[in-house]
């Protein structure tokens, strides 16, 4: 389900969505004046802010994931000309791209070092 804000609304990503880091993943938003160009922008738990995309028209923006791994990531579009046309997605979870432990497998093999796992 959409978060509602307003009449503006993010309908992809949803609440609970695990997207992978470095994959192409669509964002989709609703309400927006027809032609609005809108700016979107990622929002990290750790209060880091990255700019996805800007004057972009349309219902919907292909994005490759970026961003720190973990819970609690969502999505803010806004309208360029209305900065108060805005909508926000529900939390989702960014993933890495590969698994921590099968880089630590990677490299220690590379160097030849052991490996332990408590």
């Amino acid at each position: 389900m959409a978060n509602v804000i307003s009449n503006y609304w993010i309908s992809a990503p949803t609440k609970g969505d695990i997207l992978k880091r470095g994959k192409k993943y669509e964002i989709a938003w609703e309400g927006f004046r027809p032609g609005a160009s809108v700016r979107i922008t990622a929002h990290f738990p750790n209060g880091r802010i990255d700019e996805i995309a800007t004057y972009v028209t349309g219902k919907s923006y292909q994005w490759k994931v970026k961003g720190p791994a973990g819970k609690g990531a969502h999505i803010r579009v806004t309208e360029m000309e209305n900065k108060s046309a805005f909508a926000k997605s529900s939390n989702f979870t960014i993933k890495r791209k590969v698994p921590m432990v099968a880089q630590l497998g990677t490299v220690a093999a590379a160097t030849g070092a052991v490996l332990f796992l408590c």
